[in-house]
């Protein structure tokens, strides 16, 4: 049986530069942005939060809000951020409170203007019981395993 053997470079390839004329990214202010889109893609949505090796699944609902229960409330411009951010809070709260769900607002500027700059707020629990029609509202809950 006869062997050979091709030699490979080891080098890495040369990262392209990018044009140190191009502006960086600046996102338009909260205020700014009338609506966003907070529909549900389908009714699971999944999130995998950095630092864990499980992925996390959420049922979703259109135009459904859970008053109460807020454990903080922030900023987001995508269902999956808030989402993302539920899952990532979980991570890094080994606490007796962990995040159960979100519900997110679509009318941005307004939130932003009337609550402090949030339109995403991480739920220390969700009952369906305690559902509640809201049109600007979507509201996604972890589904138990």
């Amino acid at each position: 049986m006869r062997v050979t053997a091709t030699a490979c470079s080891t080098s890495a390839p040369t990262p392209t530069s990018t044009s140190s004329t191009e502006p960086p990214y600046v996102p338009k202010s909260p205020s700014e942005i009338l609506r966003i889109d907070n529909t549900c893609p389908s009714s699971i949505i999944s999130s995998s939060a950095s630092g864990s090796s499980t992925t996390d699944k959420y049922n979703c609902q259109d135009d459904t809000d859970f008053g109460n229960n807020d454990i903080m409330w922030f900023t987001a411009y995508t269902l999956q951020a808030c989402i993302d951010a539920c899952s990532s809070y979980n991570v890094g709260n080994k606490t007796d409170t962990p995040c159960r769900g979100v519900a997110l607002a679509e009318d941005l500027s307004h939130q932003y203007n009337v609550n402090g700059g949030a339109n995403c707020w991480l739920k220390l629990g969700v009952e369906k019981d305690g559902f509640a029609k809201s049109p600007t509202v979507t509201l996604a809950w972890l589904v138990e395993e």
